[in-house]
């Protein structure tokens, strides 16, 4: 159902961004970013979060401007995750381009897609007037939000996916991770999700935080 849900969604998007993309090229495509997905190291950044992506972005896309772009970041914005890697999101706006150009997108279209993806790194300030931005970055941490039992099974996933770092500097890492959000002023960009969410994330990062430390 995942993968339907997904595949969908790339077809549809890429056919209105793209001038005159090919059946068959479309498929392929749209193979290859299934294939990555949902490689067995995949234990969170894989299909279902993609698609709760895109499922937020259907339920607030009257937050969105663009949403075309917007969809085409959720779509390729993990699609290169490699645990070991520092450099996924450059890959992945790599990969974006690289489909979008194939389907004959504008180049205002890629670029943004691109900055939009290269923004999940979490690692800047959103610009108040990017409201596109700040959607996509928010719902992208939606999972800090969750019910307590669905955020447990979320660390558990993402401890998963570091199965190759020991035990004690995982907890070291991950802690100081999660203290990063806790020190922000806020952790969500945009103000009604803010409202929604913020007291729920903190309650959850705390929590996690008290276990691994």
């Amino acid at each position: 159902m995942m993968t339907a849900c997904v595949w969908q969604a790339y077809l549809a998007v890429m056919m209105r961004l793209g001038s005159a993309p090919s059946q068959a090229n479309l498929a392929s495509r749209a193979d290859a970013l299934m294939a990555a997905y949902g490689g067995p190291s995949r234990f969170y950044h894989g299909l279902d979060h993609i698609e709760a992506m895109l499922d937020g972005l259907d339920r607030h896309r009257s937050l969105c401007a663009n949403f075309d772009a917007v969809a085409a970041a959720i779509l390729f914005h993990d699609v290169v995750y490699d645990a070991k890697r520092s450099d996924n999101e450059a890959a992945s706006a790599a990969w974006a381009r690289r489909d979008l150009s194939s389907m004959g997108a504008d180049s205002s279209t890629i670029l943004r897609a691109e900055t939009l993806i290269l923004a999940t790194r979490h690692d800047v300030t959103v610009p108040s007037s990017d409201g596109d931005m700040a959607l996509l970055v928010d719902l992208d941490l939606a999972v800090l939000a969750a019910e307590p039992a669905a955020y447990d099974v979320y660390a558990t996933s993402i401890r998963r996916e570091y199965a190759h770092v020991p035990d004690d500097a995982y907890r070291i890492g991950r802690a100081k991770v999660l203290q990063g959000f806790l020190a922000k002023p806020q952790i969500y960009a945009t103000a009604m999700l803010r409202d929604l969410w913020e007291g729920r994330a903190r309650i959850n990062l705390e929590r996690e935080i008290a276990r691994l430390t």
